[in-house]
């Protein structure tokens, strides 16, 4: 498999760091390998391609995802937070406790 197809999407769409570029690179030498007939060659390169393509699709998807996580989870504990605080502003002290 030369993942060409794959490899133009990562290109077009996920083309950090030109991993992209790179797997299409090698799909297209995977390609060539395979119709002039070096089947292990082809394989070699193919399997290139997919990591490039993983590699591609992992550094574009995650630190995305990655930061999404952290402001929900900081917008959770602000929340909490303010909550809190909010409780503490509202306790009503009588004259005894200050004795």
């Amino acid at each position: 498999r030369d993942h060409l197809i794959w490899s133009a999407f990562s290109t077009l769409y996920l083309n950090l760091c030109c991993l992209g570029f790179l797997a299409l690179a090698y799909s297209i030498k995977a390609r060539d390998q395979k119709a002039a007939g070096d089947l292990e060659a082809a394989r070699r390169l193919g399997s290139r391609a997919r990591c490039y393509n993983i590699l591609a699709a992992m550094w574009t998807l995650v630190p995305p995802l990655l930061l999404l996580a952290l402001v929900v989870t900081g917008a959770l504990h602000l929340s909490r937070l303010a909550k809190d605080s909010a409780a503490f502003f509202s306790t009503k002290f009588d004259d005894s406790d200050y004795d």
